[in-house]
């Protein structure tokens, strides 16, 4: 029997009041839900709708992530090179007049 004629025989049986099996009504919900007015292909749009917005939101979340990345290791740089360091032994002298 085709899903179609076996679909609206199961839409006849509930319309009269008859309660259908699990399966029965599984398979009723689920042509209804799937199969009925091609409503499949609004389910694929939807899946490729939310594979595109995830993509994009992968993509910025890369990039955001690279520039802070780049941001904090060249603040670290930075940081190590105008830091104060320890003074060549033949200054230490100064330092220590400035110190007292």
């Amino acid at each position: 029997m085709r899903m179609a004629a076996q679909y609206e025989l199961l839409k006849e049986l509930l319309n009269s009041g008859t309660t259908l099996s699990f399966g029965q009504n599984f398979f009723f919900k689920f042509y209804q839900a799937f199969i009925l007015k091609d409503r499949w292909l609004q389910y694929i749009n939807g899946v490729g709708t939310t594979l595109l917005v995830t993509a994009i939101a992968l993509a910025m979340g890369v990039a955001l992530g690279s520039v802070v990345a780049l941001v904090r290791v060249q603040h670290q740089k930075f940081r190590q090179h105008n830091c104060l360091q320890m003074p060549p032994p033949h200054d230490i002298s100064l330092y220590q007049k400035l110190l007292t």
